[in-house]
């Protein structure tokens, strides 16, 4: 564990749960650190620390108040926080496997009960959660060529903020080829997908590097071959379904 997500561990735990708890009382379940700063992926700066908060019912006044209270430390610490009540974060493992099975595979329990093992997950569920998102991504690529309209600039923004939604939809995939080893790494992940379906990563290499340079010349064609990629992808699950 890196020297800065133990800082951010001893943060919530030392001050910011106290606020939690204060603001939420008795009906503050449970408190479960997860995303990077749970997998030792963490970098400051430029990840969020993701949050989930599970309460016995819905407590819109005491988020309120936690936004008041919290707020320096929120903004500090980047925090992103997620509220649920624990019916609702069970009852919703059939519309959220992917996101769910990232909890499970990589969380930490700060405070409260941990109920991530009770979770009810289907290969079924998060096949059809994996292609809506593939889906989903071709989509909102077409529509930003076209948004774009040739401005090389505009789509490459599109294109960095696009790229940082996709990891888990890459997890979600090699989970469904019953994967044990899921890399850490966005670069070998997506190598790792390609390799599994035998299909060329060029376009998603080249996206790669602009995420890291932050610039290129050649949005659109970048663009283009991710499409190409994606549109391979989903072919490969369409076929996992009828087989």
């Amino acid at each position: 564990m890196n020297s800065e997500v133990e800082k951010i561990q001893a943060v919530m735990r030392d001050d910011f749960i106290p606020i939690l708890t204060d603001c939420f009382g008795k009906e503050l379940k449970s408190v479960i650190l997860y995303g990077s700063a749970a997998k030792d992926t963490f970098i400051k700066g430029v990840s969020d620390v993701n949050i989930l908060v599970l309460t016995e019912s819905p407590r819109p006044e005491a988020i309120l108040q936690l936004g008041k209270k919290g707020s320096r430390i929120i903004r500090a610490q980047r925090l992103s926080l997620h509220f649920l009540t624990e019916n609702e974060f069970m009852n919703s493992s059939d519309v959220f496997p992917m996101e769910y099975y990232d909890i499970k595979a990589d969380h930490i329990l700060l405070w409260g009960d941990d109920p991530v093992d009770r979770l009810n997950l289907t290969p079924e569920n998060l096949r059809h959660q994996v292609e809506e998102r593939l889906r989903g991504s071709i989509n909102s690529l077409r529509q930003a060529l076209l948004a774009s309209r040739g401005n090389n600039k505009l789509l490459s923004e599109v294109l960095l903020q696009w790229y940082g939604t996709q990891t888990a939809l890459f997890r979600g995939i090699l989970r469904l080829l019953n994967h044990t080893e899921i890399p850490g790494q966005a670069r070998l992940l997506i190598q790792t997908v390609a390799e599994a379906f035998k299909i060329d990563p060029a376009g998603m290499d080249e996206l790669t590097v602009l995420r890291e340079q932050k610039k290129s010349e050649n949005a659109a064609v970048i663009a283009v071959t991710v499409l190409g990629f994606l549109t391979s992808l989903t072919r490969e699950i369409d076929s996992m379904e009828n087989s």
